[in-house]
């Protein structure tokens, strides 16, 4: 394996890098648009989900207090 390194700087290029030409700036619209959209764009959300696992999640509370009050009489008779 060889080191190449050196404690000089490199020398500067003979030719600067070639730089993109510029283009000018571009003027943004003068007039705002004539009538914002009615409506919100669609996301793909879905809404059937929703009351679907609420009353599933009701019944799972319901069932879990059923459940606690067999136990609360069993441990007592």
């Amino acid at each position: 394996m060889t080191n190449t390194y050196t404690s000089e700087p490199p020398p500067p290029p003979d030719e600067p890098p070639d730089e993109p030409p510029t283009e000018p700036p571009t003027e943004p619209p003068t007039e705002p648009p004539t009538e914002p959209p009615t409506e919100l764009p669609n996301t793909g959300m879905l809404w059937w989900p929703v009351p679907l696992l609420a009353c599933g999640g009701l019944l799972l509370i319901a069932a879990g207090i059923v459940i606690r009050r067999r136990q609360e009489d069993n441990d007592e008779g």
